[in-house]
């Protein structure tokens, strides 16, 4: 049940990251309007205040509403409205806000109106009124509010080429705003212009995607970290169980030894010698057989005791089951770890033997014969043991039974002249 619930939930994981990515955009936005503040100074102004003709009246304060009439006269005519969120100096930090909301009403002969925003940085001149940023914007996209990424408002070139800007600094900068407003630009448009601000709001998001998304990484590594601390806990436990258990069985029987811990099912272990019984070691065989590459040399071995049947008959069960463990045991002892040892019936003892070439597996069974010489029959512990061995190299597209057809064949070469000697095929 567990392994299906952590299953369940690295299945839905991603769909939860890609929901939690979606979630931003459903995060409430953060707003700044500078109309709406106390301490926000709202104005008109115009060229009539330094010798033009140009003129900006109210004709709704409240609601922003007012007349510019722009006309020829001074060197440069202009006319706007302008909102101071602090001092000449001092105003707001606007660096986090991305966007601008914007929406305003017009009506009269310009197709253009400039927004635009001053930054002031004690850098400059000490009366400058901040650096000049804007965009112009088309009075057909104003009918409805639109939204301006602040990336857009650009650094007007006759404010850099004023205060002999160098290049590093001539970047738009948003962390001392101290005038947003709206006027035209060039080509002037003059003549009449009626203009009700509707809306000037700056919008930053609550959490930044990048830091969004951070989180949403700092998750998965955290999760990805406690998972993999839980499953190193699971794993520790199991394996301390695991060897606990395997010390219980070790000392409870002591003469079992199972030589692979794939083959540990019942149906396919000998019972008395705990090697692959008939059974298990086909299926081993043939297993080996089907995943051998060209280039991998096979050899299998068949060991037999001389004259087991006759003593066996005279003995009881329980000295016959200890004689056979006893060879199993010595056999195991003498192999590498890749090969595969099994009871194949009676007295007669298989052994598979991969990456190995027959002459390989002649001198190892040659030196396992001469170690059970030294091993008392099963009659007398101090008589020497008779042992006959079969070894063949198992040919390419050979089956386990033609591979078990040559090594017998050797086998009972090894017998017919005398037993106790080994027989390569």
């Amino acid at each position: 049940m567990k392994n299906r619930s952590i299953i369940r939930l690295l299945l839905a994981t991603p769909l939860l990251t890609l929901a939690a990515i979606w979630a931003h955009e459903l995060l409430p936005k953060r707003t700044y309007s500078p109309f709406d503040r106390e301490e926000s100074i709202t104005y008109l102004f115009s060229d009539n205040h330094s010798g033009g003709n140009s003129t900006a009246t109210w004709l709704n304060e409240k609601a922003l509403t007012w007349q510019c009439q722009l006309a020829q006269g001074a060197a440069y005519p202009y006319c706007g409205i302008s909102v101071m969120p602090g001092d000449e100096k001092t105003g707001m930090d606007l660096d986090n806000y991305n966007q601008v909301n914007l929406w305003v009403t017009y009506k009269g002969p310009a197709k253009k109106i400039r927004f635009f925003i001053r930054n002031y940085d004690n850098n400059f001149a000490p009366n400058d009124e901040g650096k000049f940023m804007s965009v112009q914007l088309n009075i057909s996209d104003l009918t409805k509010q639109i939204t301006l990424n602040k990336s857009e408002l650009s650094v007007a070139d006759w404010w850099v080429d004023d205060h002999e800007v160098p290049r590093h600094l001539g970047h738009p900068a948003f962390d001392n705003v101290v005038n947003i407003g709206l006027d035209f630009a060039h080509p002037l448009p003059f003549g009449s212009h009626n203009v009700a601000v509707n809306k000037i709001e700056f919008v930053a998001e609550l959490i930044s995607k990048e830091k969004w998304y951070l989180g949403i990484i700092s998750i998965w590594v955290g999760g990805l970290f406690v998972f993999a601390l839980t499953r190193w806990a699971q794993l520790t436990r199991r394996s301390q169980k695991a060897a606990r258990r395997l010390a219980e069985l070790t000392k409870a029987n002591d003469e079992l030894r199972i030589s692979k811990e794939q083959y540990q099912q019942l149906s396919k272990t000998d019972p008395i010698t705990g090697t692959l019984n008939r059974y298990g070691f086909t299926l081993a065989i043939e297993k080996v057989l089907q995943k051998r590459t060209p280039d991998l040399a096979v050899s299998l071995v068949i060991f037999s005791v001389d004259g087991y049947s006759r003593a066996k008959d005279r003995l009881g069960i329980k000295e016959t089951d200890d004689f056979l463990k006893k060879i199993s045991k010595l056999i195991d002892e003498n192999i590498r770890d890749y090969h595969i040892l099994g009871r194949w019936e009676g007295d007669e003892f298989v052994l598979l033997c991969p990456d190995t070439l027959a002459s390989s597996a002649y001198l190892m069974a040659e030196n396992i014969r001469r170690a059970l010489n030294e091993t008392g029959t099963l009659a007398s512990p101090t008589n020497k043991l008779s042992i006959s061995v079969g070894v063949a190299e198992v040919e390419q597209g050979y089956n386990s039974a033609e591979a078990f057809k040559k090594a017998d064949e050797a086998l009972y070469k090894a017998k017919s002249i005398g037993g106790n000697c080994t027989i390569l095929a």
